[in-house]
């Protein structure tokens, strides 16, 4: 019920406002939205790399898979992606990511670009399948590139989209997109809870024995790729 007259009180503080000013705030918490969103998927990356390699060892025999499950679990559960994840519960800035953030997306980036290789526990490329340095910076820039014409385009579009809405729409779009900023913010708490979580049955895991730990590390593995809650918005 506190919800409900919640809601209420923003949309007749909507019906208050002028379509321009409704206008602006729509197309200003769109691009919001749209930074949000690419940087949780980038950060979501780790979960669904997590995902993939869990996936593609299951027809390997358990000795193998034993190893193959700590190493992924390790590369996911590094001390700067933690430290990421954690910086970004506590942020309210959409901007770019900056200092740990930054290393959170980079990281993650190096995560799914790395899908021949093996990372290191801090989540770094190892040195015998790291790219050349010109063709790695190369390839990065031109990630960068499109990454940054794909927003502008995204944003562009939704503007126009925008200024065709009526009042009445452009009130709900605004509370609809409120509703979906708040649902990221609850998706990056439960992301970090996730990996926290992995991280101590991980170091609890390790005084069991070879096919007690086997099982458990698979099913530990399993509470996070199959959280729905993870996953990113389509909006």
């Amino acid at each position: 019920m506190g919800k409900d007259k919640k809601g209420k009180n923003q949309n007749l503080s909507g019906e208050f406002k002028l379509k321009e000013t409704l206008q602006k705030e729509d197309i200003e918490l769109t691009r919001e939205l749209h930074r949000t969103d690419r940087q949780y998927r980038e950060i979501y990356g780790v979960v669904q790399k997590l995902s993939d390699t869990y996936e593609n060892c299951k027809g390997h025999a358990p000795p193998q898979r034993y190893t193959e499950l700590k190493d992924m679990i390790k590369m996911t559960i590094s001390d700067n992606i933690l430290a990421a994840v954690k910086q970004a519960t506590q942020s309210k800035d959409p901007g770019p990511p900056k200092g740990k953030m930054a290393g959170l997306v980079l990281a993650c980036r190096q995560l799914s670009d790395n899908a021949g290789g093996s990372l290191n526990v801090d989540g770094k490329a190892s040195s015998s399948t790291q790219p050349q340095p010109s063709r790695q910076h190369s390839g990065k820039v031109t990630q960068l590139l499109q990454s940054s014409l794909t927003f502008n385009r995204a944003a562009g579009d939704s503007s126009d989209k925008i200024l065709q809405l009526h009042k009445a729409e452009l009130i709900q779009d605004v509370e609809q997109k409120k509703k979906i900023k708040d649902r990221y913010e609850t998706k990056v708490l439960r992301l970090h809870n996730r990996l926290d979580k992995l991280k101590r049955d991980y170091a609890e895991s390790k005084h069991l024995d070879f096919f007690r730990r086997y099982t458990a590390l698979r099913e530990m593995i399993k509470l996070v790729i199959r959280d729905e809650g993870l996953k990113p918005e389509d909006f």
